[in-house]
């Protein structure tokens, strides 16, 4: 990606902008509005990361393993973004390119002498608080997004698993690859409540599918959020243990750091506000809150909550109740 001149940065973009008269450049601070739970860690270890990739909305920091997300506004809140103040459609200043050192620390990053994003002011962004949840919910809450989804589930990806365990011939090459890691993640959630037994071959879904978080994984991310927000930590924690082991061989890094917040029961917003209105049988808002899912990646968002889901259906009855903010 071409990376626009620092002079095309816009000051509604910039808190703040003084001029250096030594080397006769402008300095650049950008605000946060808010910082995901994780993300504020890594700024709290503090020393040095890099701009580990660029991309039109967002660039990522990698520190020591641990990743931070630097997001345009509208971009939307996660356990690993910094959302940024200002308006969402300019270029990145030059400063902001592959390979670049990162400074952390508590009150934000800089890269080089002239470029900062300052958390100071940020907002700390956690999942809300777990619905209070009934089956009969859950059963409308499904009935409806069943009838939301019609004609928008894209083609790519693993979103055709939202209707069907038992996807067609003519289904794309991932689907089919994933179908009988799905229908033995399906039968597993459905068999033991008491996570007796480890998970099929749930580690056949990294990697599955192109992109910096493949389809497989942001399934995978999904069933881990869904079975926080039904109460079956114990599950979650089971299941990530089955693909901890191959995380490093089988996916990237990026995708692995999702994957992990996910284990703590953490992803994006709209994600979140999606599986939520699923599982208090919000219809009337479900067409609003795929709308956010389509904003997630190319079909990330999709793939998401076909794994969420996933656990919906599968996972015998439950009666969820109201906990704190996972943090």
């Amino acid at each position: 990606m071409a990376l626009a001149a620092q002079s095309d940065l816009s000051p509604a973009l910039c808190r703040r902008v003084s001029h250096d008269s030594g080397c006769g450049r402008h300095k650049q601070i950008l605000g946060a509005t808010t910082v995901g739970s994780i993300a504020a860690r890594v700024f709290h270890e503090g020393a040095e990361g890099r701009i580990a990739a660029v991309f039109k909305q967002s660039f990522y920091v990698d520190h020591a393993g641990s990743w931070i997300c630097v997001v345009r506004p509208g971009f939307g809140n996660g356990p690993i973004n910094v959302v940024l103040e200002g308006s969402a459609g300019l270029a990145w200043p030059r400063d902001i390119k592959l390979g670049n050192s990162v400074r952390l620390d508590n009150t934000g990053l800089r890269i080089g002498d002239r470029f900062r994003v300052s958390i100071e002011s940020a907002r700390r962004w956690r999942p809300p608080p777990v619905p209070q949840s009934r089956p009969a919910s859950r059963s409308q809450g499904l009935a409806a997004l069943a009838a939301a989804v019609r004609g928008r589930i894209p083609r790519q990806g693993l979103g055709v698993f939202l209707t069907s365990l038992q996807p067609t011939d003519k289904a794309p090459i991932e689907v089919i690859k994933a179908a009988p890691s799905v229908r033995a993640l399906c039968g597993w959630l459905s068999s033991s409540p008491s996570s007796a037994f480890a998970c099929p071959a749930p580690s056949t879904l990294l990697g599955l599918g192109p992109g910096l978080t493949p389809s497989g994984d942001d399934f995978l991310g999904g069933a881990l959020i869904a079975l926080f927000r039904i109460g079956r930590e114990d599950l979650a924690h089971r299941l990530y243990r089955q693909i901890q082991p191959d995380l490093a061989q089988r996916t990237g890094p990026v995708s692995r750091a999702f994957i992990a917040a996910a284990a703590c029961g953490e992803g994006l917003e709209s994600l979140h506000a999606a599986l939520d209105a699923v599982l208090m049988g919000e219809s009337e808002s479900m067409g609003q809150k795929l709308a956010g899912i389509d904003r997630i990646g190319h079909c990330s968002g999709w793939d998401a909550l076909a794994g969420a889901v996933t656990v919906l259906r599968c996972t015998p009855g439950f009666e969820s109740e109201p906990q704190a903010a996972l943090g």
